[in-house]
């Protein structure tokens, strides 16, 4: 189910099909991470050589690298270590990219 949708179909724009594959197992495995700790996500979008996502209520993020670095992480971010909490109201505001879309 994750691996398909809106997000799906804008990250396979961005990757070769093995690639893809890779990413697509790791979206559905850091969507119900950071879901288990009550972060609502918005949809993944691709910034170089990762995916993220953040939480609208507090702002946490969340990303995959299908490549990681020989000291990285195919899977982090705040949002799959941290439960969600409220912030201000203003304190997610969208993105300059996504501003422009609505």
């Amino acid at each position: 189910m994750h691996g398909t949708g809106r997000y799906g179909e804008l990250v396979k724009w961005f990757y070769s099909p093995r690639e893809m594959t890779e990413l697509e197992e790791l979206l559905n495995k850091a969507r119900p991470l950071a879901e288990a700790r009550n972060h609502k996500l918005l949809p993944f979008v691709r910034h170089g050589r990762s995916t993220g996502s953040r939480c609208v209520t507090c702002g946490r993020q969340v990303y995959v690298m299908p490549e990681p670095p020989l000291n990285g992480a195919a899977i982090g971010g705040d949002a799959i270590f941290e439960v969600c909490i409220r912030k201000p109201t203003g304190a997610v505001k969208p993105s300059r990219s996504s501003a422009k879309l609505g």
